[in-house]
């Protein structure tokens, strides 16, 4: 994929094929999305988060009879339908499939899945993605059972701060409650290549589906004063009687916040499919090691490809003296600190903090504190001969909003963010 690029398709009403859960539509399951999966005649497919099989149904005419799809999905009832609609429109020519209910989060203790040695040539997942509460691992999973140079295809819905159901996922998670879906770390299309490039896997495509107004697509601007409207609309029933007034007013809080410009919450209705591939032979994790100036910091970390953001915002700058900081996104298990008598803790704001060396003042790390299997690695800070080119996987400026008046960045074809990050807001 050239770096910084998305496509834009705008999906027309008579192409819309909705899969729906509780009447809303999750996502436009189309000849549009099948032409992304690209399947070709005998390949196999596994279909997880399968719903009531709409994948398999677009996709089979493909396929052919020498393919085979399996679908999976936690609820007994899309398995039902999917059953159910097999019977009625299964064509003589198609592919054989199965579907099963399952956690696709947990494919090991299903014995009728092929091993990575003999691998599955296509991993959708249509929607699923963003109802995981840990994705990143999910991902890692689902990769064992992808042959080499094998697809993954998946969508997520259109990153946008302002979308209600994002805003009534950090009320759940302020309330201590697990929300049903998670969207909250998919702030823009780099939070995809980040996911990917850190499971080992190659993009080569980014796709925004723009849905047609008549079914509820496009942008839409509500005033900051209707969050109480709001709630009530979309998420009263949700919340029991005795904490239903706590979360209206954690709701109204967080609409407030999510206001692009103090008066008006922008939502946006559409999807962004990613299309990545498992690499013919794929990168093992690399050792890396740095530390800080004077050495009284040293660390080794092992290592996967993995984006590099330049972060502009305000407070990287000033720490660094430069015009941004530029960070590796690691496990933080990965990191080992071989030399830490000088390493000191320091918090900017209440979401991260900043690992640094109190001898020579050489910045190491920063961490989000709602993200603790995650750290941020300065790029300085990697010793120059341990740095490998196979880690690089594309870069990102993050928070121009805060650049510094005097840099010019340059015409690098970078994604380019105004004032947010895949974690959210820079600090």
């Amino acid at each position: 994929m050239t770096q910084g690029t998305t496509e834009e398709i705008q999906i027309v009403p008579d192409h819309i094929h909705s899969w729906t859960d509780g009447g809303s539509t999750l996502y436009p399951l189309s000849e549009t999305f099948i032409s992304i999966v690209d399947p070709k005649p005998g390949e196999y497919i596994l279909d997880l988060g399968c719903g009531n099989g709409e994948v398999y149904f677009h996709a089979a005419p493909r396929l052919g009879p020498r393919g085979l799809m399996i679908g999976i999905d936690i609820k007994d009832s899309n398995i039902a339908e999917a059953r159910s609609r097999l019977k009625k429109e299964v064509q003589k020519d198609w592919p054989g499939v199965e579907f099963l209910q399952h956690d696709i989060c947990d494919l090991g203790s299903l014995p009728l899945l092929r091993n990575e040695a003999e691998g599955w040539d296509v991993i959708t997942v249509a929607s699923a993605l963003a109802l995981l509460q840990e994705p990143e691992k999910a991902v890692r999973h689902w990769m064992h059972y992808l042959r080499p140079g094998g697809r993954l295809v998946f969508g997520v819905p259109q990153p946008c701060s302002g979308d209600r159901r994002i805003v009534a996922e950090r009320v759940s998670r302020r309330s201590g409650i697990q929300h049903r879906s998670n969207r909250d770390w998919i702030v823009n299309e780099n939070s995809l290549v980040r996911l990917l490039g850190c499971a080992g896997l190659i993009v080569d495509r980014m796709v925004v589906f723009k849905m047609h107004e008549k079914h509820g697509g496009g942008e839409r601007y509500h005033r900051v004063e209707d969050g109480e409207q709001v709630f009530e609309e979309s998420f009263t029933k949700h919340y029991a009687e005795e904490v239903r007034q706590k979360a209206k007013d954690l709701f109204k809080e967080e609409w407030k916040k999510a206001a692009e410009d103090g008066e008006r919450v922008r939502e946006v209705h559409g999807f962004l499919v990613a299309a990545a591939r498992k690499p013919a032979d794929p990168i093992g994790p690399i050792e890396l090691a740095g530390g800080c100036r004077c050495g009284k910091v040293r660390y080794t970390a092992s290592v996967s490809p993995s984006p590099i953001s330049y972060c502009h915002c305000q407070t990287c700058r000033k720490l660094s003296g430069g015009p941004y900081m530029p960070f590796i996104d690691v496990p933080s298990s990965a990191v080992k600190f071989a030399e830490s008598t000088a390493l000191r803790i320091y918090s900017a704001t209440e979401e991260a903090e900043r690992g640094f060396c109190c001898e020579c003042g050489s910045p190491i790390f920063m961490k989000y504190h709602n993200e603790p299997d995650r750290i941020g690695l300065l790029m300085g800070s990697v010793d120059d001969d341990r740095w490998d080119e196979k880690l690089h996987t594309q870069e990102a400026h993050i928070y121009l909003r805060e650049k510094a008046p005097w840099f010019k960045i340059p015409e690098d074809g970078w994604p380019r963010h105004a004032a947010m990050t895949d974690k959210g807001e820079v600090e």
